[in-house]
Protein backbone atom coordinates (compact mmCIF):
# COMPACT_ATOMS: atom_id res chain seq x y z
CA UNK A 1 0.00 0.00 0.00
CA UNK A 2 1.20 3.71 -0.45
CA UNK A 3 1.09 4.67 3.24
CA UNK A 4 3.09 1.88 3.62
CA UNK A 5 5.82 3.34 1.68
CA UNK A 6 6.05 6.17 3.78
CA UNK A 7 6.42 4.74 6.86
CA UNK A 8 10.11 3.65 5.29
CA UNK A 9 12.01 6.13 5.96
CA UNK A 10 15.48 5.24 6.49
CA UNK A 11 18.18 8.10 6.77
CA UNK A 12 22.17 6.61 6.60
CA UNK A 13 24.04 9.24 8.02
CA UNK A 14 28.47 9.09 8.42
CA UNK A 15 28.59 12.06 10.31
CA UNK A 16 28.63 11.54 14.66
CA UNK A 17 27.29 14.39 15.71
CA UNK A 18 23.94 13.48 13.79
CA UNK A 19 21.56 11.66 15.87
CA UNK A 20 17.99 10.23 14.70
CA UNK A 21 16.57 12.87 16.62
CA UNK A 22 18.03 15.31 14.00
CA UNK A 23 15.21 13.82 11.52
CA UNK A 24 11.75 13.64 12.93
CA UNK A 25 9.65 10.98 11.68
CA UNK A 26 12.11 8.35 10.16
CA UNK A 27 12.10 4.69 10.61
CA UNK A 28 15.31 4.18 10.97
CA UNK A 29 18.84 5.89 11.10
CA UNK A 30 21.63 3.84 9.94
CA UNK A 31 25.27 4.96 10.27
CA UNK A 32 28.69 3.77 8.31
CA UNK A 33 31.07 4.45 5.64
CA UNK A 34 30.78 4.11 1.96
CA UNK A 35 32.69 0.53 2.33
CA UNK A 36 30.26 -0.25 4.63
CA UNK A 37 27.32 -0.02 2.42
CA UNK A 38 25.02 -2.99 2.52
CA UNK A 39 21.23 -1.60 2.19
CA UNK A 40 18.61 -3.71 0.30
CA UNK A 41 17.21 -1.65 -1.95
CA UNK A 42 15.23 -2.28 -4.61
CA UNK A 43 12.56 -0.95 -7.39
CA UNK A 44 10.75 0.98 -4.46
CA UNK A 45 14.19 2.34 -3.09
CA UNK A 46 14.83 6.12 -3.68
CA UNK A 47 18.61 7.55 -2.68
CA UNK A 48 19.28 11.02 -2.41
CA UNK A 49 22.98 11.71 -1.89
CA UNK A 50 24.91 14.36 0.04
CA UNK A 51 27.29 14.38 2.40
CA UNK A 52 29.04 17.29 2.16
CA UNK A 53 32.60 14.98 1.71
CA UNK A 54 33.39 14.53 -2.22
CA UNK A 55 35.57 11.71 -0.95
CA UNK A 56 32.66 9.82 0.65
CA UNK A 57 30.20 10.88 -2.32
CA UNK A 58 32.29 9.03 -4.38
CA UNK A 59 32.33 5.87 -2.34
CA UNK A 60 28.97 5.87 -2.09
CA UNK A 61 28.21 6.40 -5.58
CA UNK A 62 30.49 3.81 -6.18
CA UNK A 63 29.42 1.34 -3.76
CA UNK A 64 25.83 2.10 -5.42
CA UNK A 65 26.77 1.24 -8.88
CA UNK A 66 25.92 -2.80 -8.58
CA UNK A 67 22.98 -2.13 -6.74
CA UNK A 68 19.06 -1.43 -8.09
CA UNK A 69 16.82 1.49 -7.01
CA UNK A 70 13.87 2.82 -8.30
CA UNK A 71 15.77 6.32 -7.81
CA UNK A 72 19.14 7.58 -7.17
CA UNK A 73 19.53 11.23 -6.93
CA UNK A 74 22.50 13.73 -6.34
CA UNK A 75 22.55 16.68 -4.25
CA UNK A 76 24.59 19.29 -5.29
CA UNK A 77 25.19 21.64 -8.80
CA UNK A 78 26.44 20.31 -11.75
CA UNK A 79 29.99 20.86 -11.83
CA UNK A 80 30.32 19.08 -8.58
CA UNK A 81 28.28 15.96 -10.00
CA UNK A 82 30.41 16.11 -13.07
CA UNK A 83 33.69 15.99 -11.43
CA UNK A 84 32.34 13.10 -9.28
CA UNK A 85 31.49 11.39 -12.66
CA UNK A 86 35.16 12.44 -14.09
CA UNK A 87 36.78 10.77 -10.61
CA UNK A 88 34.41 7.49 -11.42
CA UNK A 89 35.27 7.15 -15.12
CA UNK A 90 39.10 7.63 -14.02
CA UNK A 91 38.90 4.78 -11.61
CA UNK A 92 36.35 2.76 -12.75
CA UNK A 93 36.50 3.31 -17.03
CA UNK A 94 34.10 -0.24 -17.23
CA UNK A 95 31.45 1.99 -14.80
CA UNK A 96 28.11 1.35 -16.35
CA UNK A 97 26.59 4.30 -18.76
CA UNK A 98 23.74 3.30 -17.61
CA UNK A 99 24.57 3.48 -14.21
CA UNK A 100 25.71 7.07 -14.54
CA UNK A 101 22.86 8.60 -16.47
CA UNK A 102 20.32 7.33 -14.23
CA UNK A 103 22.25 9.52 -11.24
CA UNK A 104 20.06 12.29 -11.22
CA UNK A 105 21.96 15.17 -10.21
CA UNK A 106 21.51 18.02 -9.18
CA UNK A 107 18.32 16.10 -7.82
CA UNK A 108 15.17 18.10 -8.13
CA UNK A 109 12.30 19.76 -10.46
CA UNK A 110 12.53 23.49 -11.13
CA UNK A 111 10.09 24.49 -9.04
CA UNK A 112 11.90 28.43 -8.15
CA UNK A 113 12.65 26.13 -4.96
CA UNK A 114 14.81 28.30 -1.89
CA UNK A 115 14.15 26.83 1.13
CA UNK A 116 14.91 23.75 2.67
CA UNK A 117 11.50 22.53 2.94
CA UNK A 118 10.61 24.01 -0.87
CA UNK A 119 13.77 21.83 -2.04
CA UNK A 120 12.69 18.60 -0.53
CA UNK A 121 9.62 18.89 -2.37
CA UNK A 122 11.50 19.55 -5.56
CA UNK A 123 13.35 16.24 -4.90
CA UNK A 124 10.23 14.42 -3.95
CA UNK A 125 8.01 15.61 -6.93
CA UNK A 126 11.00 14.44 -9.27
CA UNK A 127 11.28 10.70 -7.68
CA UNK A 128 7.45 10.76 -7.96
CA UNK A 129 7.70 11.41 -11.57
CA UNK A 130 10.80 9.10 -12.10
CA UNK A 131 9.13 6.10 -10.36
CA UNK A 132 5.73 6.97 -12.10
CA UNK A 133 7.42 7.16 -15.63
CA UNK A 134 5.83 10.85 -15.88
CA UNK A 135 7.78 13.68 -17.42
CA UNK A 136 6.45 17.55 -15.22
CA UNK A 137 3.32 19.27 -16.59
CA UNK A 138 1.29 21.58 -15.42
CA UNK A 139 -2.74 20.37 -14.81
CA UNK A 140 -3.53 23.33 -16.42
CA UNK A 141 -1.96 22.26 -19.80
CA UNK A 142 -3.29 18.34 -19.28
CA UNK A 143 -5.82 17.28 -21.56
CA UNK A 144 -8.44 14.76 -20.12
CA UNK A 145 -8.30 13.46 -16.81
CA UNK A 146 -5.67 14.91 -14.35
CA UNK A 147 -5.21 11.38 -12.59
CA UNK A 148 -4.38 8.25 -14.59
Amino acid sequence: AASDVYKRQVVANPREEKTKDHFPGIHRFLQFEPEGLDLDLDEQTAVVLMTHSFVKDLGYLLALREKKCAYLGLLGPARRREKLFDEILERHPEISEEFLEGVHGPAGIDIGAETPQEIAISILSEILTVVNHKEPQLLKEKMGTIHS
